[in-house]
């Protein structure tokens, strides 16, 4: 995220403390759920605009969808460009991630009349269809976090930043198979990854 006006240049900081640190040693899930309960990751895409196009909300405002944080979920933050998700999927899921918002008094909220009515299918797993909850959501977030494209994502994510820009497939899988044994549990990925001799070559490929 980046600060692009008044009040979301005050929140940078915040976010960082508190929805990035805290788990840097933790589980990648409860990172993913804290960044999308960021009032800063919300304000930086758009999703306070994003309607339900059947809610209440959306019906008397004439407003509507934006993918935006759905998209990046799913390309960068989870299963990556390459993952295994269609157009439908980012829809669906864009669905689902509304009633999510926020406001400089509040912070960041769940909003039912903002949120489309019904159940959203991500990935062939179908949610909600009950009350509108932030609960189906979470549940959303807790599944992507522990797909294996999302293993897969994250270690090369990792690898490249620490070790090589075309790092070894090998090392890959160990952080990958680490991090899914772990159930998203990220030191044991880095653990991998420090026991990889492909991480100690002599050659220097970072500059």
């Amino acid at each position: 995220v980046r600060a692009v006006n008044g009040i979301s240049r005050h929140l940078v900081s915040t976010y960082v403390e508190t929805a990035i640190r805290p788990h840097v040693a933790g589980n990648f899930a409860d990172m993913l759920v804290a960044v999308v309960g960021s009032p800063m990751m919300i304000f930086y895409l758009d999703q306070h605009r994003s309607m339900g196009p059947n809610s209440p909300t959306a019906q008397r405002r004439d407003r509507g969808l934006n993918e935006n944080l759905a998209r990046e979920l799913l390309e960068l933050h989870t299963l990556g460009v390459d993952g295994a998700y269609t157009q439908t999927d980012v829809r669906e899921f864009a669905e689902l991630l509304t009633g999510i918002t926020a406001n400089a008094q509040r912070g960041a909220f769940f909003r039912v009349q903002q949120a489309e009515p019904g159940s959203e299918t991500v990935l062939g797993v179908t949610y909600g269809g009950g009350e509108e909850s932030l609960d189906h959501v979470i549940a959303a977030l807790r599944d992507l976090a522990l797909k294996p494209d999302t293993a897969r994502h994250l270690a090369r994510k990792l690898a490249v930043h620490f070790v090589s820009p075309d790092p070894d497939d090998g090392m890959i899988d160990d952080m990958a198979q680490a991090y899914l044994a772990g159930q998203g549990d990220l030191t044991g990925m880095y653990n991998a990854l420090l026991a990889h001799a492909a991480a100690w070559e002599p050659e220097l490929r970072k500059v």
